[in-house]
């Protein structure tokens, strides 16, 4: 198993990958519960893109569409904040950077009240809050493309008790 940086204490094993998929998860830069500021340090991206390749009797082509480039980070502090912020990167990559997707910090007080400010993506369904990194599809569903809220900037509340959750 790999160990995760833990700035000179003893290294903190990582998960083994659990299927291929788990390979391109990158593993934190930077762990440590006994730091009281910064516990963890994590930056990561995605790709969505696609090669095509077409040869018919009019004509040929191939090449590459980008869908989606974006970067990003996270930090855990204080033992109850998270700080996250993605960006999107400009297909061409002059300029590279084409516009801020998300970035908010969430108290995470315990398991009945979180309180997230910035600019996120509202949980409005199952499908809507999973992140695209996880769906298998390539697309989502017609209806919640269509009737999903946009990210915006707010406050949000969640948490869970018992049985029920909010958000």
């Amino acid at each position: 198993p790999m160990a995760a940086p833990t700035g000179g204490k003893n290294p903190v094993p990582v998960e083994e990958p659990k299927d291929c998929c788990d390979y391109w998860r990158i593993p934190p830069l930077y762990k440590s519960e006994g730091n009281p500021f910064l516990q963890e340090l994590t930056i990561g991206g995605r790709d969505r893109g696609q090669y095509y390749a077409v040869d018919s009797d009019q004509g040929s082509d191939e090449g590459w569409d980008n869908r989606r480039w974006r970067l990003g980070g996270k930090a855990k502090l204080f033992n109850f904040l998270e700080l996250a912020a993605d960006i999107n990167v400009n297909d061409e990559f002059d300029p590279f950077y084409d516009s801020l997707e998300e970035a908010h910090l969430t108290a995470k007080f315990d398991e009945s009240f979180n309180l997230m400010v910035g600019k996120f993506k509202p949980k409005w369904s199952y499908e809507w809050a999973t992140s695209s990194r996880e769906i298998l599809p390539f697309e989502r569903g017609l209806l919640v493309n269509q009737a999903r809220p946009e990210k915006s900037s707010g406050v949000g509340a969640y948490g869970k008790i018992g049985k029920w959750s909010y958000y």
